[in-house]
């Protein structure tokens, strides 16, 4: 996990407004922002993840991520 990935999860659970975290943690709101924004984008980087792979009676293959993301293939 990266810190900024750290930073997110502290900032989500904490319940304040980004202004008043930031100010907490001694940075700038701006900061925050971009750290969060880095955080989002380091988000399963790197990172395999289990999906749902099926082949339904319509002659396509379906994937469906952790997300609920559905992929439809025809085959």
């Amino acid at each position: 996990m990266t810190k900024y990935e750290l930073i997110r999860g502290r900032y989500e659970s904490s319940g304040m407004t980004a202004k008043l975290f930031a100010k907490q943690e001694g940075i700038s709101a701006a900061t925050l922002y971009k750290w969060l924004k880095k955080a989002r984008e380091t988000q399963g980087a790197g990172e395999f993840i289990s999906m749902d792979v099926s082949k339904p009676d319509n002659g396509q293959i379906r994937i469906r991520t952790p997300k609920g993301i559905v992929i439809e293939i025809p085959i």
